[in-house]
């Protein structure tokens, strides 16, 4: 009986001995992973449908099955960006191309260039929309179909 009691009590000690050691400092822990002011970390939002396209205020569902990856460095306060499986319809490019770069031009907040095409960027506590304008998409009707305001909302 004796030993069963010295165990039990070996135990408890263990057993507190693991949860005071848990969640100390970690400020010189190696394995780490916390993001200090300064370090330029690359931040990748990947495969993102939008939650709805319009063009001058009709939906556009062709746009539905589209998927963004956007980067961001810091370093150079944008970053890059790839669309895939975008309409294939002549002018559809001109909306956005296949993949290209953007950043925020200045210190105007909401405003955002995308490969040299201004657009406007509003947020909500759910949701962030892009506002652009698209002008000569190209020649024929088809292609002169993409001109107007475009709204993405992720």
């Amino acid at each position: 009986m004796k030993k069963i009691t010295q165990l039990l009590n070996a135990l408890v000690i263990c057993s507190l001995m693991v949860f005071a050691s848990c969640g100390g400092d970690k400020k010189n822990d190696p394995g780490d992973a916390r993001i200090t002011a300064g370090e330029n970390v690359k931040v990748v939002v990947a495969n993102v449908s939008p939650i709805s396209v319009t063009k001058d205020g009709v939906d556009r569902t062709e746009w539905d099955a589209t998927k963004f990856t956007f980067t961001f460095e810091p370093s150079t306060l944008g970053g890059t960006f790839t669309v895939t499986g975008a309409p294939a319809d002549t002018g559809a490019d001109a909306v956005w191309a296949s993949s290209g770069s953007w950043s925020f031009p200045g210190e105007s907040a909401g405003t955002i260039d995308l490969d040299g095409k201004t657009a406007t960027l509003s947020t909500s506590a759910s949701t962030v929309s892009i506002t652009f304008d698209v002008t000569g998409s190209g020649t024929g009707a088809r292609a002169a179909a993409f001109d107007g305001e475009w709204v993405f909302t992720f």
